[in-house]
């Protein structure tokens, strides 16, 4: 029931005892439905959602992410699978032949779409390769810019004794452009020593080789 319902329904109700003036005094005020102080706050337009993904500007129009772990401690890296074979042969060395990796390459449309894997190690069976940020910087050319870092929680705060389980943890990032592709890739990833390393890659689109170049910096924290 509205506020004006109410105020009317209260009016009839006082007009059996006293004069109608005082309803007349309510009616008046209950006109002024367009004010600010009789808006049903819960009837307004909800605000749209804050969105994460990339602006159409950027040309950069979806990306999809599959994250895995494996028995196999890698160092901090990034490789550009710019086609099906390369990304399943990137699967192949790492023994990571379950279906949901597999759909995830035979659903790319490479036309479009690039895929980008992403490796560290783990401290422990409970870290990850947490996906941060995937942008796109075009300075004539696009290039794929993605950070990373590795999360879990330490010995201290788990209340673990020291002892470590070493795992490889990762990501495959499928980035979805609006045209073709990028060639390029700059990569920053947070090793669990809260090193940072980047990586800067270029796929040759007429052997489809890539080449890759990197350095390592401490970073402020993980």
């Amino acid at each position: 029931m509205t506020d004006r319902s109410r105020r009317t329904i209260l009016c009839g109700a006082a007009g059996l005892i006293t004069l109608s003036a005082g309803c007349l005094d309510e009616a008046d005020v209950s006109d002024d439905v367009d004010g600010t102080d009789d808006v049903d706050t819960d009837e307004s337009e909800p605000e749209p959602a804050a969105s994460d993904a990339p602006s159409e500007d950027d040309g950069l129009e979806a990306s999809d992410t599959v994250s895995f772990d494996h028995n196999q401690p890698r160092e901090a890296d990034a490789t550009l699978l710019p086609s099906a074979d390369r990304a399943r042969g990137w699967l192949a060395d790492r023994e990571l032949n379950g279906e949901r990796y597999t759909a995830f390459v035979d659903e790319t449309t490479f036309d479009d779409s690039v895929l980008l894997g992403l490796e560290a190690t783990g401290r422990s069976l409970d870290y990850e390769l947490a996906l941060e940020t995937v942008t796109v910087e075009d300075d004539g050319d696009p290039t794929l810019v993605v950070e990373a870092a590795v999360r879990g929680e330490s010995d201290e705060e788990s209340g673990r004794l020291s002892g470590q389980q070493l795992i490889g943890v990762g990501q495959l990032v499928r980035a979805t452009f609006d045209g073709e592709p990028a060639t390029d890739a700059s990569v920053t990833i947070v090793d669990s020593d809260g090193e940072s390393i980047q990586k800067t890659l270029a796929v040759d689109s007429a052997s489809e080789s890539t080449e890759a170049s990197g350095s390592a910096s401490d970073a402020d924290g993980a």
